[in-house]
């Protein structure tokens, strides 16, 4: 095990989040206040096999709201994009709190999910045992 190095320096300058009450912090921070639900009707996919069909979903596109080339999102799983989505926020916000641009070499972005790639799991699964194991597609 590596003996931590107290010289190193770490400061959170810039936070994102994407959620199903909010597509950013001020968003999600407006619905806390209000105290506004995001819990739904599941629509992503069909719950048929669950004892519930209500969840806190994020609803929208998130392909259509990233910065970046809508090619370069289609290996990406729903969970990259809603990361991608979130740490482009904390990016932004810290460098708008910077003096100048904060390296990209530089930056750390933590994430953190309850069930990241749950979506992408459930489609392979069912992909499976419809086409069988050696046909189902293992990626988008």
């Amino acid at each position: 095990m590596q003996k931590s190095d107290s010289s190193i320096r770490l400061a959170v300058t810039g936070a994102g989040i994407i959620c199903s009450i909010g597509r950013n912090k001020e968003e999600v921070w407006r619905s806390i206040c209000e105290s506004r639900a995001g819990i739904g009707k599941l629509t992503r996919f069909k719950g048929e096999t669950f004892p519930t069909d209500i969840a806190a979903e994020v609803t929208d596109d998130i392909r259509a709201r990233l910065p970046i080339a809508r090619r370069e999102t289609r290996r990406m799983s729903r969970t990259d994009l809603l990361a991608v989505a979130a740490a482009h926020e904390a990016i932004e916000q810290a460098n708008h709190n910077a003096r100048e641009p904060v390296p990209l070499d530089r930056a750390i972005v933590s994430t953190g999910t309850s069930t990241g790639g749950l979506l992408e799991g459930e489609d392979f699964y069912f992909k499976r045992l419809v086409v069988g194991r050696r046909r189902a597609p293992a990626s988008r």
